[in-house]
């Protein structure tokens, strides 16, 4: 229980997320304050400590410019990794942060400390290790993420955030992609999640409601929901004001979770404070986003200690149809008070937030406990108020009573939609003929015949639905259905499936280069063609690794399932070339390879030409005088002088390299004289000599005719 109640609180805005998605880490993003911050989550422990050891890298891709949406090519264009490492901050960054944000202290133990301090489960055998090893995962993963909901400065430190302050501009659509680095060496990150983000106006969350006091004496405890905000909210604050709210001063120390919720009670957040002995203060809650930064506070509720009995309130415990056609209604209201009330009032309305209206016969004593409606909506919200005797108003929550009715609407129809660049997906229907309509559902799937789940998150009002979907997947189409709720919560059966396909906005995945090597006929890639289904051709490009433009080699039709290879045997007189293979989609967008480098050993140039021998005996030394000519504006790296005496063959002699052995005078047409003294040699035998011109990039020329010389 301790580890299941610890993951809870940290997984307050992740949990409900991958309920529904089963990548390893979720993620996502909010335009705040003329930047973006993103957030993303591991799904367990596992996944957060290959991420914190391999890295993650983050690009951004603009689909939209003034609104409208980019070309294929302008998209590929706009490609900007913004950053290629990122990884945890050294413990010591997280030890100076904790000085004022205790978060960070969180965050340093969870990453660097070497255990965790949890009750070990007794006994010596390998399953209580095993289990006392996974708790201090699970507490190491827990506490990480909680760190990281608490402060966004954390969340970045621990490479769970970032925030995008590169030339972001409002009124666009922004596609971000997140990908975690391999431990194979060249092998290209693996995409974790994407992110399709719209600038065109500011992230507001939602204020949480009305909290709720109950005040003893001088002691007031504060109570409020947080269902509907758990993805927008990670912990709260509690502010009060004791000048009418001109300022505001925050009352707790450390963050507010929402504790594990039991059985069916209310998905509550409290907090308790003192009150002052004199005067009236104003309370109120905000949300704090995981992006860090406080949402819109909630409505404010004034409390005094002199205002004990103004916190209690009449609840409405049940309605019912004792009659047909009839509702009435019960509620309890404490009878010791009876004496500060002036009367009771029931107010009635046909949306849970009101307008409420005093019903005709509404107005009742102080003392009744119950009221029959005679004449009751399809719908009814009903509201008890106690009017205290300085007017001050104690209302019950809105209550609902309805007269029984179990059939269904009928299957809505007309449902037609569009999905715009940016992920946009508006949907439309008409209206149900039906008078006790209270609103529709909107379902989505994957697949006509899969499974459909609500993506409206409630009873929609209106005959429009319109939500954000994932760009950055293979489903090229999807799928959605519609149902009709009345008063009642009777559900009509779903409507005809509407199918929509999702335009492409997404560069196809990246092909790979596997192996670049020389062959006999030139150079030999091996690479593996992009994973895509809607890729239509792949391109060989290649350039000499000296230059800067690249050029056309070969170009494959089609999409290709397996490896493949390709001979490169147009080589001309250049041996070392990089190669990238790039891939086209139906759209016109393409992704390339990471370059690679190639050499050839094929590549031939021309022998030096006009090679003589003859015998010197300049100094009174007996030697043989080489000399052989070579292009000018054809340097080597060196010379390879071969020499074979008498019958033997002919073998490596000397290596002359060019600095130590440069051409003594250049003749004409710009042929380059080298001239080389073998003093080694033996009178009474013959000689045979070949020279080998040797370059940079690993060519070697043509030899020469074989040289003979004779000393006999």
């Amino acid at each position: 229980m301790k580890q299941n109640l610890l993951l809870l609180c940290a997984l307050l805005i992740w949990g409900t997320v991958f309920a529904q998605n089963q990548s390893s880490v979720q993620l996502k993003g909010v335009y705040h304050q003329g930047k973006v911050l993103l957030r993303w989550g591991p799904a367990d422990f596992p996944s957060w400590q290959k991420g914190n050891t391999l890295g993650y890298k983050l690009e951004r891709i603009q689909l939209t410019s003034g609104g409208v949406a980019q070309s294929a090519a302008q998209v590929n264009a706009s490609l900007l990794v913004l950053d290629s490492l990122i990884k945890p901050a050294p413990e010591s960054l997280f030890i100076s942060m904790s000085d004022t944000l205790n978060a960070a202290g969180i965050a340093a133990a969870a990453l660097y400390q070497e255990s965790f301090d949890v009750e070990p489960m007794s006994g010596g055998d390998d399953l209580a290790r095993a289990l006392n090893a996974n708790s201090q995962q699970e507490n190491r993963y827990g506490f990480g993420l909680l760190a990281a909901d608490g402060s966004f400065a954390v969340a970045s430190a621990m490479a769970l955030g970032y925030s995008d302050q590169n030339n972001v501009q409002a009124g666009e659509t922004y596609l971000y992609r997140l990908y975690q680095h391999t431990q194979a060496n060249g092998q290209n990150p693996i995409l974790l999640a994407a992110l399709t983000l719209s600038t065109a106006s500011e992230y507001q969350a939602p204020a949480p409601p009305l909290p709720r006091t109950e005040v003893k004496g001088q002691q007031i405890l504060l109570s409020w929901s947080r269902t509907g905000l758990e993805q927008h909210y990670t912990t709260y604050k509690v502010e009060c004001s004791a000048d009418n709210g001109a300022t505001w001063i925050t009352r707790n120390k450390s963050p507010l979770l929402s504790p594990e919720r039991e059985g069916n009670k209310p998905d509550l957040v409290f907090f308790g404070d003192q009150l002052p002995a004199t005067g009236n203060v104003q309370y109120r809650v905000r949300g704090i986003s995981p992006f860090g930064f406080a949402g819109t506070p909630s409505a404010s509720v004034a409390a005094s200690k002199q205002g004990v009995q103004r916190s209690e309130r009449p609840f409405v415990y049940k309605i019912t149809e004792v009659n047909q056609g009839t509702l009435s209604l019960f509620w309890e209201f404490p009878d010791s008070i009876n004496a500060q009330i002036q009367r009771i009032e029931v107010r009635r309305s046909g949306n849970p937030d009101g307008p409420f209206t005093l019903m005709a016969n509404g107005t009742l004593s102080n003392t009744a406990r119950s009221f029959e409606d005679a004449s009751p909506l399809s719908s009814n919200y009903y509201q008890v108020v106690a009017i205290h005797q300085d007017n001050y108003e104690m209302s019950a929550v809105p209550a609902l009573g309805q007269i029984a009715d179990e059939t269904p609407p009928g299957v809505p129809a007309g449902l037609k939609g569009s999905i715009s660049n940016g992920g946009t997906v508006d949907l439309s229907w008409t209206v149900n003929a039906d008078l006790d309509v209270r609103g529709y559902r909107v379902f989505k799937s994957n697949s006509a015949e899969g499974t459909f789940s609500e993506v409206s998150q409630g009873v929609i009002a209106g005959a429009t639905f319109s939500h954000r979907i994932e760009m950055q997947t293979l489903s090229k189409s999807i799928f959605y259905r519609i149902s009709a709720v009345d008063f009642h919560e009777n559900e009509s059966e779903m409507g005809i499936v509407l199918e929509l396909k999702r335009p492409d906005v997404v560069p196809p995945a990246e092909p790979l280069v596997l192996k670049v090597q020389p062959s006999n006929a030139g150079i030999s890639i091996e690479w593996q063609p992009s994973s895509s289904e809607d890729v239509v051709k792949h391109v060989i490009e290649r350039k000499p690794s000296a230059g800067s433009a690249w050029e056309s080699a070969w170009v494959q039709n089609g999409a290709l399932s397996s490896a493949q290879t390709w001979q490169d045997t147009n080589l001309a007189t250049v041996a070392e070339w990089d190669y990238r293979v790039i891939a086209y989609d139906e759209a016109g967008l393409y992704s390339s390879s990471k370059p690679a480098k190639g050499k050839s050993t094929a590549v031939k140039r021309p022998g030096p030409s006009n090679g003589k021998a003859e015998i010197s005996t300049s100094d009174n030394q007996l030697a043989v005088k080489l000399r052989w000519e070579y292009p000018e504006n054809i340097k080597p790296m060196d010379m390879l002088i071969y020499r074979a005496r008498d019958n033997a063959s002919l073998t490596l002699y000397s290596v002359l390299p060019l600095e130590e052995n440069p051409p003594v005078t250049t003749l004409a047409g710009q042929q380059a004289l080298y001239v080389y003294k073998d003093k080694e040699v033996n009178p009474g035998s013959d000689y045979k000599y070949q020279i080998i011109m040797r370059f940079s990039d690993g060519i070697r020329s043509a030899a020469t005719p074989e040289i003979p010389v004779s000393l006999k």
